[in-house]
């Protein structure tokens, strides 16, 4: 029995497509609620503090 199925070209058909692995959606937080209503957050990541800040713009940094 013949188990290579080469085209005539030599080459091997195209693998069939399979759909992506559908992941459920990250959790989402609210930086007004992390920071209590104020503008600075303690996050610990394995021991480490990190501080979330909310700019006077109203942009966020994570600091080490």
């Amino acid at each position: 029995m013949d188990r290579d199925h080469r085209h005539a070209d030599g080459f091997l058909p195209p693998l069939p497509r399979r759909e992506p692995a559908r992941q459920s959606p990250p959790p989402v937080h609210d930086a007004r609620l992390l920071t209590d209503g104020g503008n600075e957050a303690e996050i610990r990541l394995d021991g480490v503090r990190y501080v979330l800040r909310i700019t006077r713009q109203g942009k966020l940094i994570l600091t080490k």
